[in-house]
């Protein structure tokens, strides 16, 4: 009973430095991660299933930073929506490997009438983020037309017509490709038109209407993201130096997280290394006063 009574100080005193060591070693292992990089990596979505990350970020839902200046969505009816210049467009995939996205018009499916040229308007593409590729071609809609275009000899501008609902008041509407031999004779008699980009290849042997939501194709400009995320980063924008930002879990570097990680090792190496020789030289004297107090207590009892 007395030898128990020999271990109670000792233990008593030893578990509590015991627990603090596990304490602060995970503290070090784990250092503080970057508040950046914890924002950016939580994935993002309007809920169609597509992710939206750099450079695109969706606002109001990620902060500005973890995105590219001029990329930044709205969600609308649970898709992403992309400005340019005047107008909304729906995108409908993101091709991030490729740089690509395919959009179109969101005024074709919000339009109030039957007729599709309702709230469209000529397509603006920015060129400092957006170019069309090269596969896309032009669609001339000629509105506002001379309806001698549909008499006599003309009526091969038949196969061109849309249907659309007002034409009584407001005249033929044509469709045309861009290099259609008819092109010039119908812009002579038509007051309007509009000239949108469509997907050529995909849309060849649709209707118009169906072409138009299927939209065109762009390609975008801005810094690549792929050194930085195979490195374990994620990317953004630093609008202090205005360049790329690779976020790491240390903190922000230029371009990837590579030399981050060997130093972030070696610096939490530094911390377990430090807190176990603080724990050593702990544990020496507990057990100096352990051994101390035991003498006292075999002393007083009369042990040895």
């Amino acid at each position: 009973m007395s030898q128990h009574l020999l271990l109670i100080p000792f233990s008593a005193f030893i578990n509590p430095f015991i627990v603090t060591f596990l304490l602060l070693a995970r503290k070090a292992i784990s250092a503080d991660v970057d508040p950046r990089y914890l924002s950016c990596s939580i994935p993002q979505t309007c809920g169609d299933g597509q992710i939206i990350s750099f450079p695109f970020y969706i606002q109001d839902q990620q902060e500005s930073f973890c995105g590219y200046p001029g990329f930044n969505l709205v969600c609308h009816n649970s898709s992403p929506v992309l400005r340019l210049r005047d107008d909304n467009y729906i995108i409908h995939q993101i091709d991030y490997k490729n740089q690509i996205i395919r959009v179109s018009n969101a005024a074709i499916f919000n339009r109030s009438t039957a007729c599709i040229l309702d709230r469209l308007t000529n397509t603006s593409i920015p060129d400092d983020r957006f170019n069309l590729l090269s596969n896309q071609t032009e669609l001339f809609l000629l509105s506002r037309c001379n309806s001698t275009l549909l008499r006599g000899s003309n009526s091969e501008f038949l196969k061109d017509k849309v249907n659309c609902s007002g034409e009584p008041e407001t005249g033929p509407i044509f469709s045309m490709f861009d290099g259609d031999t008819l092109l010039g004779s119908a812009s002579e008699v038509c007051e309007e038109a509009l000239l949108l980009p469509v997907d050529a290849q995909r849309g060849e042997n649709e209707g118009i209407e169906r072409m138009l939501e299927r939209g065109f194709v762009l390609n975008w400009t801005a810094s690549n993201c792929s050194i930085c995320e195979s490195s374990g980063g994620k990317c953004g924008f630093d609008y202090g130096t205005y360049h790329l930002s690779c976020f790491c879990p240390d903190r922000p570097h230029a371009w990837s997280c590579a030399s981050a990680t060997a130093t972030e090792g070696e610096f939490s190496f530094l911390n377990v290394h430090m807190i176990s020789v603080s724990l050593s030289l702990s544990l020496s004297l507990a057990l100096f006063l352990s051994t101390k107090e035991q003498v006292g207590i075999e002393a007083r009892i009369g042990i040895g």
